[in-house]
C-alpha cells in the first residue's frame, strides 16, 4: 500500500545550502520509492535579513524546488535571530498555511512526517488536529530536546511529543531522554540512519590521494561535518602536537563548512596557528558526496570527537569506504561500531588524552578494511526506509 506524507522540515537542504539537513533528504527519498511525499520545508526571514552575511543567501533560496525528484517548498516564516523563540512556532505555523492548504487540494496527505522538534512540532501538531492526520516525529540529537534552563520552547516539546502519534528516535540515548519525557515507550521506535553504499565504495588509497593532490605516504587523520562547537575539532587539533612527535608524516585534514548553527572556523584557525600547525592541520571547506569518497578513501584513520550527535551520517559513509574509526560515545556511536574491528570509542568524559590515545593506537593498528566494508554495507537508507514505513503502516 502506498501512503501519502506530508514531510515538515526545518532541516533540508536547498541550492545555497545542499548539505544542510542531507540526511533528511537521504531518507525521504528512499521512503518516496514506496511513498507519495511532498517536502514543506520552510525558511526564517526577518526585515533586512539580505543586510547579513550570515542571513543573505537566505532571501536568495527559490520558494519551490524539485530536488532528488522530491518536490519540495520553501515558504517563509518570521523569527527574530537570537530572541523571543517562543514566537517561531506559532509564526512558522501561519507561515506556512497558506502553502499546506493548497497542497491539501490535490494531495490529501494520510500521515504528516515531522523531521525535527522546534519549531516544526507546533505546525505538525495544529495540522494534525486540522486535517484529523497522525503525526510522528523524528529526534536526530539532543539539541532538538534539549534547550536553556527556563526555555518556553522546553516545556512546549516536551508536551507536544507526549501527544505525538509516534516518535522516531535514532538513538538508545535519544529514547531514553524521550521516555524520561513521559513519552510512552510503546510509541517510540529507534531508527538509525542509512549510508549509500553506491556512492561510498572503497578504492585505492593511492589512487585517491592522487585525486585530490595529497602526498601518498603522509599519515592522514580526516574529520567531515559542518565547523561550529560541538563537533570538537578543537578536540583533535589539541591532540596533534602529541601525535605529531610519534608519527613524523602525519597530517589532519577537516572538511566542511559553516552551517546556520555557527561558525567556529575563526577560533579553529587561531588554534592551528597558536600550536603552530599551518603545515599540519588543513581546513578544506565544503566537498560534493562525490568528492568526499576520495577524501574517506585518502584517510588512515576517521576522527569524530563531537559532543552530541543523532546518528552520524559521516561515520557510516567512512565505514562503508572501509575506513576505520575513532569516535566519541555520543548518539549511536557505539551500536554503530559495535565490533572492535571497525574502530575505537572514546568516553567524552575522559578528555583529551583518551582521545589522543586511541588516535595514536588507531595509527598503528593494523585494519581490515574489506570486513570494515562488509559490515556496514547491509545498513542502507533502503533498510532504513523500509523501517519507516513500517511505522506508517502501524499508524
Amino acid at each position: 500500500m502506498s501512503y501519502r506524507i506530508l514531510a515538515l522540515s526545518y532541516l533540508f537542504p536547498n541550492k545555497f545550502y545542499p548539505n544542510y539537513g542531507i540526511f533528511v533528504l537521504n531518507r525521504l527519498k528512499h521512503v518516496a520509492q514506496h511513498c507519495e511525499i511532498k517536502v514543506v520545508a520552510p525558511v526564517p526571514w526577518f526585515p533586512f535579513m539580505e543586510r547579513f552575511a550570515k542571513f543573505r543567501n537566505y532571501t536568495r533560496i527559490p520558494r519551490a524546488a524539485t530536488l532528488e525528484n522530491l518536490d519540495a517548498f520553501h515558504p517563509r516564516f518570521f523569527m527574530v535571530p537570537k530572541f523571543m523563540k517562543w514566537l517561531d512556532g506559532v509564526s512558522y505555523f501561519l507561515s506556512t498555511l497558506t502553502t499546506i492548504l493548497r497542497i491539501r487540494k490535490d494531495f490529501d496527505f494520510d500521515i504528516i512526517d515531522l523531521h525535527w522538534t522546534y519549531p516544526d512540532i507546533v505546525a505538525g501538531y495544529l495540522y494534525s488536529k486540522v486535517f484529523r492526520s497522525k503525526w510522528i516525529v523524528t529526534i536526530r540529537g539532543k539539541e532538538a530536546i534539549v534547550f536553556r534552563k527556563w526555555d518556553l520552547r522546553t516545556i512546549i516539546v516536551n508536551s507536544l511529543l507526549r501527544r505525538a502519534d509516534y516518535v522516531i528516535a535514532l538513538s538508545e540515548e535519544l529514547a531514553a531522554m524521550l521516555r524520561n519525557k513521559g513519552v510512552a515507550a510503546d510509541r517510540i521506535s529507534i531508527i538509525q540512519n542509512g549510508v549509500d553504499v553506491q556512492k561510498f565504495t572503497p578504492m585505492d588509497k593511492r589512487a585517491a590521494r592522487r585525486k585530490l593532490g595529497l602526498k601518498e605516504d603522509d599519515k592522514i587523520i580526516l574529520s567531515v561535518g559542518s565547523l561550529i562547537a560541538r563537533k570538537g575539532y578543537h578536540k583533535v587539533i589539541t591532540a596533534m602536537p602529541g601525535l605529531v612527535k610519534k608519527f613524523a608524516d602525519l597530517k589532519y585534514y577537516i572538511v566542511g563548512s559553516t552551517n546556520p548553527e555557527g561558525d567556529f572556523a575563526p577560533k579553529l584557525r587561531k588554534l592551528i596557528s597558536d600550536f603552530n600547525l599551518e603545515t599540519r592541520v588543513f581546513m578544506v571547506g565544503a566537498r560534493s558526496n562525490e568528492e568526499l569518497v576520495y577524501w574517506y578513501n585518502s584517510s588512515d584513520l576517521f576522527c569524530l570527537a563531537s559532543e552530541g550527535e543523532g546518528s552520524p551520517n559521516v561515520v557510516r559513509e567512512a565505514l562503508a569506504c572501509g575506513s576505520p574509526i575513532v569516535a566519541t560515545d555520543v548518539g549511536d556511536v557505539r551500536q554503530i561500531l559495535s565490533h572492535s574491528f571497525l574502530g575505537y570509542v572514546v568516553d567524552p568524559a575522559k578528555g583529551n588524552k583518551q582521545l589522543a590515545d586511541k588516535l595514536s593506537l588507531g595509527l598503528t593498528t593494523a585494519w581490515d578494511k574489506p570486513a570494515i566494508r562488509k559490515h556496514i554495507q547491509k545498513f542502507t537508507w533502503h533498510y532504513c526506509a523500509q523501517q519507516v514505513i513500517g511505522i506508517y503502516q502501524r499508524l
